[in-house]
C-alpha cells in the first residue's frame, strides 16, 4: 500500500514562530544547520514567481527525529503563500503561489525544532531583469523593478502638510549605489511658502522588516516651483514606500 503524502500548512495563529524564524533570518543565520548531520536544504536560494503563478521547489532534509513534521511560513502571505509536501525518504516539495508584487522570504523548518530551517527569497511579479513598469489605482502608483517595488502617491505629502505633484520617479544606479529620485512641482494650494519641507521614504527588506525611515529636506521655493528629492537606498532593500 502506498504511503499517503502529507500536505502541511503553517498555522496562522502561531505568530511567535513566525517572529522567531524571521529574526533568525534577519540576523544572518541562513544555513539551516542546527547540529551535525541534521539539515533542511531548499535547492534554490532565490526564485521569481509571476502573479497568479505557482512554482514548485525541491527540498531535501536529513533529520534525526523518528517522527518528522515539516512546516513552512511566508514572511507575507498576502504576497506569497507556501505549502510544503513531505514525500518521505529525505525529500519534500515546496509549492509557492504569487499574489502581489514584491519580495519576501519563505522558510521551511522542522516543527519540533524550528532551529532546523532554511530560507528562499521569492520575488513575486517583479519586472524582467533590467526592466521596469508602473501600475496605478487612482492616485496610488506602484513602480516595479527586477529587484524592488516602490509605492507612492501622485501627490507626496511633506511633514507640514504641503504637497508635491510628482512628475518623475525612478531608481538611479551608479557604481553599486542606488538612489531614488523624485521630482515635481509644489502644489498651488500649499499653505506655506518658505522654510524647509521634510519628505519621508520607508525602506524594507525581504522579511518585511523596516530598514530605515529616511527624511529628505527640500527648500520650499513657493507654490508652483520645481523640487527634486533624493534618497540613497540601503543595501538589502526590496520595497520602498514614499509617504
Amino acid at each position: 500500500m502506498m504511503k499517503k503524502k502529507k500536505s502541511l500548512r503553517f498555522p496562522k495563529s502561531a505568530l511567535m514562530l513566525v517572529i522567531c524564524l524571521l529574526l533568525v533570518f534577519a540576523f544572518g543565520s541562513i544555513t539551516g544547520m542546527a547540529a551535525e548531520n541534521t539539515k533542511i536544504e531548499i535547492k534554490e536560494t532565490k526564485v521569481s514567481v509571476r502573479l497568479g503563478e505557482t512554482k514548485v521547489l525541491n527540498v531535501e532534509y536529513v533529520l534525526n527525529q523518528s517522527a518528522i513534521q515539516l512546516g513552512c511560513v511566508s514572511a507575507d502571505e498576502t504576497m506569497v503563500s507556501a505549502v510544503i509536501t513531505d514525500n518521505g525518504n529525505g525529500k519534500a516539495q515546496l509549492v509557492l503561489a504569487g499574489h502581489r508584487q514584491g519580495s519576501c522570504v519563505v522558510a521551511v523548518y522542522e516543527a519540533s525544532n524550528p532551529n532546523i530551517v532554511d530560507y528562499v527569497t521569492v520575488n513575486c511579479g517583479l519586472a524582467q531583469e533590467g526592466g521596469v513598469y508602473t501600475v496605478n489605482e487612482g492616485s496610488s502608483f506602484t513602480t516595479v523593478y527586477d529587484d524592488r517595488v516602490i509605492e507612492y502617491n501622485s501627490l507626496m505629502r511633506a511633514q507640514n502638510g504641503d504637497q508635491l505633484a510628482v512628475s518623475h520617479l525612478a531608481v538611479e544606479r551608479n557604481a553599486g549605489i542606488d538612489a531614488l529620485i523624485a521630482s515635481g512641482k509644489l502644489w498651488e494650494e500649499n499653505q506655506s511658502s518658505s522654510g524647509l519641507l521634510t519628505f519621508y521614504a520607508c525602506f524594507y527588506d525581504a522579511s518585511g522588516k523596516l530598514i530605515e525611515k529616511m527624511p529628505y529636506y527640500a527648500k520650499n521655493t513657493g507654490a508652483g516651483s520645481t523640487v527634486e528629492l533624493c534618497w540613497y537606498i540601503p543595501k538589502g532593500c526590496t520595497k520602498i514606500v514614499v509617504e
